[in-house]
């Protein structure tokens, strides 16, 4: 019995320096494994959110800034317009100032007049807008036609005819109609925009609707993935505390938590080598106690019935006792043999 019992510390030794091992080559590199599913997890799971906020900040930024460079022009387009007009009131007053007093000053007012003219022309030039480009251009040609029909004369001292400078009515009603373009561009562009914003709005709703139960599936599935294996670590230590060493205990997952399970797994090892430790101990003491205990209850029984000689009243009160206690002995036992079976069913 005693070298069966150094026997089993032998091997419980071994057992948990090779235990102690595992652990020392587990620690090597796995055991950030869960962290990095659930930071994985996060991740996965945010992109996608993410992905749509970027998206919606861009394509407002950009809506933004095509709204910005359109009113921009548009505004641009109309205050030129209008500063048409007032140039042209200022050429005709100067071009009639002339005619009548013949002064070169004053036609020289006229001719500034006329460049500042044809600078506002050309900024309106620039616009994006081709009814806005054609208007200006049929503007300035016939600006040009009466400012060189001026110009000849003023040179030559003649006298312009009142017809040529009536057209500058003409070129004022030509000023509003590209006043009145500028501002109905306007209205346009704003609509535009206004269909443009109300378009992104239904795309980012309908993104958002889309994204939304993509992101849930992606959130369920790491959650299963991360609670699976807690689950088969619950149910493998609910079947250790249940004593059922048979079964192996296997843990699928991250390699952390697998390693747990193999810990785990040495734990039944070693508690059902325990076990049958005890089982085997418990039978081989009840042996080595039934033994002699019943050589002691022959031996009183003999006495008892004086086979060795008679006894006197002490020496048979003494020999109760024995008999007494060999069967308290028994029945001990006895029920330490049944409390093993009991036990182990």
């Amino acid at each position: 019995m005693a070298v069966h019992i150094a026997e089993s510390v032998d091997r419980t030794e071994l057992t948990e320096h090779r235990g102690d091992a595992a652990v020392q080559s587990a620690r090597g590199g796995r055991l950030r494994s869960l962290r990095t599913l659930v930071l994985a997890g996060y991740a996965i799971v945010t992109v996608p959110l993410f992905a749509i906020v970027l998206t919606a900040a861009y394509a407002v930024n950009r809506l933004a800034d095509q709204s910005e460079q359109l009113i921009y022009q548009s505004v641009l387009a109309t205050q030129n317009s209008r500063i048409l007009m007032e140039q042209l009131v200022g050429m005709e007053r100067s071009a009639r100032q002339y005619q009548v007093v013949r002064d070169a000053s004053l036609f020289s007012v006229y001719r500034n007049s006329h460049n500042q003219f044809t600078d506002t022309i050309e900024a309106l030039m620039e616009s994006p807008d081709r009814p806005i480009i054609k208007a200006a251009q049929g503007l300035a040609t016939r600006e040009a036609a009466l400012y060189n029909a001026l110009a000849n004369a003023a040179v030559t001292g003649a006298r312009v005819p009142p017809k040529i400078l009536n057209d500058f009515g003409m070129l004022r009603e030509a000023a509003r109609d590209l006043w009145l373009k500028s501002s109905h561009l306007v209205g346009r562009k704003v609509d535009l925009l206004d269909r443009s914003a109300q378009s992104l709005q239904t795309t980012l709703l309908w993104a958002c609707a889309l994204l939304m139960p993509a992101t849930l599936a992606l959130g369920a599935v790491f959650t299963w993935l991360i609670a699976r294996p807690i689950r088969q670590l619950d149910a493998a230590i609910n079947r250790l505390g249940d004593g059922k060493f048979e079964q192996p205990l296997v843990v699928k997952g991250p390699r952390d938590l697998e390693y747990l399970g193999e810990r785990l797994d040495w734990l039944r090892r070693r508690l059902a080598e325990l076990e049958q430790q005890k089982q085997k101990f418990l039978r081989t003491i009840s042996h080595e106690l039934k033994t002699p205990l019943a050589s002691l209850r022959e031996g009183s029984g003999l006495l008892t019935d004086e086979v060795v000689g008679q006894l006197n009243d002490e020496q048979r009160e003494i020999v109760r006792l024995l008999q007494v206690s060999g069967r308290t002995l028994q029945s001990q036992i006895e029920n330490l043999l049944n409390y093993n079976r009991i036990e182990g069913q």
